[in-house]
């Protein structure tokens, strides 16, 4: 695109309260123009409608005297002195009626008439009109004047000076967008660069409010402003405290160059600050949210698969945006942060937690009285073997060892009975339950007698004699059942093959402890 343009210099010759008849004189005339006085030499004005070469024209000059070496005698026109900031350009239009008809463009350099780089224009055909456009470079004030170089006579119709303005040029392109901004709350700065060319004044920086503009990004925001004429960087401040749509102007303008607009566009809204996770499940699980620690914590199963990656399902408060999206890797224990923004912008760190739950729920060791229980875990069962002369009346509290995360809901004190089943509730971290039988027997002291008169033979284990057939129970010590079976009745020995050891006979709810050496 070419340069924009001001007109500097313009006549026609139509009008004759401007440019009166005059047949020409040989002496230098003054007219008064609109642009200062113009100069001439030996010229005849005609300001009345003519048909001239084939066109109908409404004023015109004609150059009465001439010759190829331009001397004092020739016909000219000397314009007013006009004020260049960049060049421009120099118009004519002109025509005779014969060929070879020549007119020069000069410049005055303060001390003489120069042709410099303007070409001389010629009538190559006679009876047709020829348009001339002679390129003006540099700044400054310059005189010309057309004079006639060649054997007269040249008309012309009008001559047009314009020149090239300053111009303001901006790197945002004509719009920018602020978007949507919290009232009272958000201030949007956005910046662009001004640059000035061939610019004569500063540069004038005004927006219309609530826009306001600085020239440092942390200064002062003004309602105008100026910056030099070879420009800068300009901040732009747009903090709403309205609802509203703010589609402004901002105008940079400066002498003689023409105004840039910018449109600023942008919307004072009531936006929400709520930024909360209000649910979150992962795995088929609900987290727990402690909005006070911004914390959620899951529990999975203890067989869930962390290897794999997972999509949680989270909701939000109205308006919010979940930043951290996708499948996720989570790890035991390991928090992972979840961003949530606000419809306002505003920023919510969540600590995600997921924590895997034990379902081990055992009574690894049980004794009471200073006796260890056997302990039956595929039937849940205990058995406590205490002394006959053993007070029962009394409550006593046993000692208990239980899986790891696991809880005894039976606690303190109890009654125990002989032969009575107590029971002993065990509750996983994962919440299940598992009951335990617990049963106190005693040995009597002629039960003590018999079995210490059992009589033991050699790599043939343990010899019962009862009255009556009666079952019985062979365990070691570990509390495994090694052995199940019923005795002969009659006192004849029943005997049972095992090796050197400890172990414990239960017989119609006794126990007895039997050593085989």
């Amino acid at each position: 695109m070419g340069a924009q343009q001001a007109t500097l210099f313009s006549l026609n010759f139509a009008n004759p309260a401007i440019t009166p008849e005059t047949s020409g004189v040989t002496s230098v005339q003054s007219l008064p123009t609109s642009y200062g006085n113009i100069k001439f030499l030996d010229l005849a004005i005609h300001n009345t409608s003519k048909i001239y070469h084939g066109i109908e024209i409404f004023g015109w000059i004609e150059f009465r005297t001439g010759s190829d070496a331009i001397n004092s005698t020739n016909s000219y026109i000397e314009l007013p002195p006009l004020t260049f900031v960049n060049g421009g350009t120099f118009y004519i239009n002109y025509g005779a009626g014969s060929t070879s008809r020549q007119l020069q463009l000069q410049e005055w350099n303060g001390s003489a008439w120069v042709n410099g780089s303007y070409a001389e224009v010629n009538t190559v055909a006679s009876s047709t009109w020829y348009q001339q456009n002679w390129v003006i470079s540099g700044a400054g004030t310059k005189i010309f004047r057309l004079v006639m170089s060649s054997a007269s006579p040249m008309n012309v119709t009008e001559i047009d000076v314009t020149g090239n303005l300053g111009s303001i040029a901006v790197d945002c392109g004509d719009t920018i967008p602020f978007g949507k901004v919290n009232i009272n709350k958000v201030t949007v700065i956005k910046s662009f660069k001004v640059t000035g060319n061939y610019l004569t004044s500063n540069i004038s920086i005004d927006p219309t409010l609530p826009y306001k503009v600085s020239t440092t990004q942390t200064g002062a925001y003004y309602s105008s402003l100026t910056i030099p004429s070879t420009g800068g960087t300009v901040f732009v401040k747009y903090q709403p405290t309205a609802i509203a749509v703010n589609n402004c102007t901002l105008t940079l303008s400066s002498t003689g160059a023409i105004s840039k607009v910018i449109i600023l566009t942008g919307e004072g809204v009531q936006l929400s600050a709520l930024n909360q996770i209000t649910s979150f499940s992962v795995m088929g699980q609900a987290g727990v949210i402690d909005e006070t620690n911004k914390a959620i914590k899951i529990i999975v199963p203890s067989n869930t698969d962390l290897s794999l990656p997972y999509t949680p399902t989270v909701a939000l408060s109205a308006k919010a945006t979940l930043q951290t999206t996708g499948a996720k890797y989570f790890v035991d224990g390991v928090p992972i942060t979840y961003t949530v923004q606000a419809e306002d912008g505003t920023l919510s760190n969540y600590s995600i937690t997921v924590i895997k739950i034990s379902a081990l729920k055992q009574i690894t060791s049980f004794s009471v009285i200073g006796q260890a229980g056997v302990i039956d875990e595929t039937n849940k069962t205990i058995v406590v073997t205490v002394p006959s002369n053993t007070n029962l009346s009394l409550p006593y509290t046993p000692t208990v060892a239980i899986s790891a995360k696991a809880t005894l809901l039976t606690k303190g004190a109890t009654y125990f009975a002989i032969g009575v089943p107590v029971t002993y509730t065990v509750q996983a971290e994962d919440g299940t339950l598992c009951d335990y039988q617990i049963t106190v027997n005693t040995v009597t002291r002629n039960a003590e007698a018999n079995v210490t008169e059992t009589r033991v033979y050699a790599n043939k284990g343990i010899v019962l004699e009862t009255e009556y057939a009666t079952d019985f129970k062979v365990y070691s010590v570990a509390g495994a059942l090694l052995y199940e079976g019923t005795s002969k009745s009659g006192l004849s020995p029943t005997q049972v093959s095992v090796i050197k050891g400890v172990y414990v006979v239960i017989i119609e709810g006794k126990s007895y402890k039997v050593i085989v050496k």
